[in-house]
């Protein structure tokens, strides 16, 4: 079995349902004696960034930069953005954004800069990880999601839910092009002169050109007949999309597209693992269009 990437870890939350479920849950920090280690101390919420509304789980937030021993975590709960030195195992920056922003995903461009979405904000927040000095803040489109850098072009590309990608320089004022594409855009991935942008409920993924936006084609993960049970498992909300060494990575659900029976073990369990929803992971393979070279399901 060829290994995954390391890349691959990053998204990985809210992946893995195995078949009883997701594990042992999680230790009470309250119940904890002198035996054992003390509680984690999570950072302290900022009154202006405590909200009454829960937000969605959106993942992908986490990444580990070019030099291999910074991380940078978006933290859409506080409003903060924290960068770690891995090596030193210290927090070196926490950068606050406005209250409601709920930071995203994030890039590094070649001169080393990290580029944010901030989800609710509308907008990307680029900053300098060595100095934690906030560099520039756009506003691009009403809810962007998904953010990749283009090296080829040092443009950095946008997606998001309302159906724009946009291509703007890494610290540029204005956008270089934007493109209107399927609505509920997801992720991108800059590979050549393609780029791939995945959406979310429904796990299309799109290969555009590069140079003029167009989009060259659109194909989708394919179903599964794995369920031992009558009907296939369709493929559907595309978690997240990462680059690999060949192509996108994209990590999904599949959904049971047939009639759930209402004996014991109909949604599940029946012993060999099947579900009416299972997890996989698509390879997708670097060609003249979307092909998905394989598809694993995550068990």
């Amino acid at each position: 079995m060829r290994p995954f990437p390391r890349s691959f870890l990053w998204l990985m939350p809210a992946a893995f349902f195995g078949c009883g479920g997701g594990g042992a849950p999680l230790p009470d920090p309250s119940t904890a004696t002198s035996g054992n280690p003390p509680p984690v101390q999570e950072p302290a919420t900022p009154p202006a960034a405590r909200k009454t509304r829960a937000l969605p789980l959106s993942g992908g937030t986490l990444g580990v930069l070019s030099d291999g021993r910074t991380a940078v975590a978006s933290d859409p709960d506080r409003g903060q953005i924290y960068v770690v030195d891995l090596a030193a195992q210290k927090l070196v920056h926490t950068l606050m954004v406005q209250p409601g922003d709920e930071p995203g995903r994030h890039t590094q461009d070649a001169a080393g800069n990290v580029h944010v979405v901030l989800r609710q904000g509308g907008a990307v927040l680029s900053f300098d990880p060595q100095s934690g000095k906030v560099l520039a803040r756009r506003s691009l489109c009403l809810a962007p999601r998904g953010i990749a850098f283009d090296g080829q072009r040092n443009l950095l590309h946008v997606a998001c839910a309302g159906g724009e990608l946009i291509a703007i320089g890494p610290l540029a004022g204005e956008p270089a092009r934007t493109t209107e594409l399927d609505r509920d855009l997801r992720d991108v991935v800059a590979k050549g002169d393609v780029i791939y942008v995945s959406t979310f409920r429904d796990a299309s993924l799109l290969r555009v050109d590069a140079g003029t936006g167009r989009v060259l084609d659109r194909s989708k993960p394919p179903n599964s007949t794995s369920f031992s049970r009558k009907g296939a498992a369709v493929p559907s909300v595309a978690w997240r999309m990462i680059s690999g060494s060949q192509g996108p990575i994209v990590i999904h659900q599949r959904a049971f597209d047939g009639e759930v029976g209402t004996e014991p073990g109909g949604y599940g369990g029946r012993g060999d693992c099947s579900s009416i929803i299972e997890s996989a992971v698509s390879f997708v393979g670097a060609s003249d269009n979307v092909s998905i070279r394989s598809t694993r399901a995550l068990s």
